[in-house]
């Protein structure tokens, strides 16, 4: 099992299309979107294998991720 968070961006400005010879101009601005977490778990030698991504980042989505990994056991 493994968890990710990951930070969510947007631009606040238009970028400036790439010309010939030029690559994209982004400005340096951005605007925070919030902060998601991405659970793994996965058993490779069975072949299975389950992702979430959650709607904001709490304690308690860790919580509910492994709850949900114990449901697939329930004869362990």
């Amino acid at each position: 099992m493994d968890e990710s968070p990951k930070m969510l961006f947007a631009e606040t400005k238009v970028p400036i299309p790439a010309s010939p010879g030029h690559t994209s101009i982004h400005d340096y601005e951005y605007m925070r979107c919030g902060v998601r977490n991405i659970f793994l778990a996965c058993e490779p030698l069975a072949g299975r294998g389950m992702v979430k991504i959650t709607e904001i980042k709490t304690k308690r989505d860790w919580a509910y991720f492994l709850e949900e990994i114990a449901g697939q056991y329930e004869n362990a």
